[in-house]
């Protein structure tokens, strides 16, 4: 099962395609729990995705920050952006932005999308954990 731990491939996978991709993590990284760690991946694999076949951008930056409660994923391009799409309830096991928002949501966290400011599209999710961020 993919995990947080499995990024740094999938970006290097990527540079091959010519996206000039930027990994960053923040934070005391810790295991956390699959679903979490899974659903971190995900966020970035289909936001990644989305920069290929939509935005017309040649980069990305990928952040992930572990926090006391979590982790924070940001994926951001400066391709051609776009409008926030309208939430529509679906179930957890359609893919693609919405899908992940729902599954997100059941993990308890969020996840948005849509136009940054200025030029391109950020997505940006949220996951609770209940593993302690060391001290």
């Amino acid at each position: 099962m993919p995990s947080i731990d499995d990024l740094p491939a999938m970006v290097v996978g990527l540079l091959r395609t010519g996206l000039d991709v930027s990994l960053t993590v923040a934070g005391i990284p810790r295991r956390l729990e699959p679903e979490v760690e899974l659903t971190i991946y995900r966020v970035v694999q289909e936001s990644l995705t989305n920069v290929l076949k939509h935005s017309g951008a040649t980069s990305a930056q990928v952040v992930v920050t572990y926090g006391d409660d979590g982790v924070d994923v940001e994926v951001r391009d400066p391709g051609r952006g776009g409008r926030p799409r309208p939430v529509v309830p679906v179930s957890s096991g359609r893919h693609g932005l919405v899908g992940l928002r729902e599954r997100t949501r059941l993990l308890g966290g969020a996840l948005d999308y849509g136009a940054s400011d200025g030029d391109g599209f950020v997505v940006t999710a949220h996951l609770p954990s209940r593993t302690p961020a060391a001290t």
